[in-house]
């Protein structure tokens, strides 16, 4: 392994990576264009944003393998998605950060502070926000409201329902 910072991430082994092939330096270049750093990143989200900024098109194995790979270096950790949840990139360390020192702009990396604890979502909104506002009269006058994510899934809405064949009616 390469040299590590004080974050244990081998900077050594990201500007390998870089040099590695056009899309690797791609992701990196999209990283380090980053204003704003995230918590996690999915990689379909991932996929999506660079292959719109760049024109590159990615099989969701070769993001998958980019993300193992910057997981090896010390940046995040990546978690397959199981039961209902989504595959995803858990940053370590500021995304930005890690494009930048792939690309040997800068030396060291900063770990993500607590005001950068949003997802990144597909359409770019932060995953606190990806919510709708359901609402369904029960009654004439009674109205039910619901904040559900964008992209429930059919899993979590038998919960739901579930959920509420569990409440107690006289």
């Amino acid at each position: 392994m390469g040299e590590k910072t004080s974050l244990n991430v081998d900077t050594q082994e990201l500007q390998t990576l870089y040099s590695s092939s056009r899309k690797a330096a791609t992701l990196f270049d999209y990283l380090s264009s980053r204003e704003r750093n995230y918590r996690e990143t999915r990689p379909e989200t991932l996929m999506l944003r660079v292959s719109q900024q760049s024109g590159f098109t990615f099989e969701r194995s070769e993001m998958i393998r980019f993300l193992r790979s910057i997981e090896n270096a010390g940046c995040g950790k990546y978690i397959e998605g199981r039961r209902g949840h989504n595959s995803r990139f858990v940053w370590h360390v500021r995304m930005s950060d890690v494009g930048r020192v792939a690309k040997g702009e800068q030396i060291e990396v900063s770990v993500v502070n607590g005001e950068e604890t949003a997802t990144m979502e597909p359409d770019g909104a932060a995953q606190e926000e990806a919510a709708i506002t359901h609402r369904f009269y029960l009654r004439p006058n009674f109205l039910v409201e619901m904040n559900l994510p964008k992209d429930v899934r059919t899993t979590e809405a038998e919960r739901i329902a579930d959920w509420v064949k569990t409440l107690p009616f006289e």
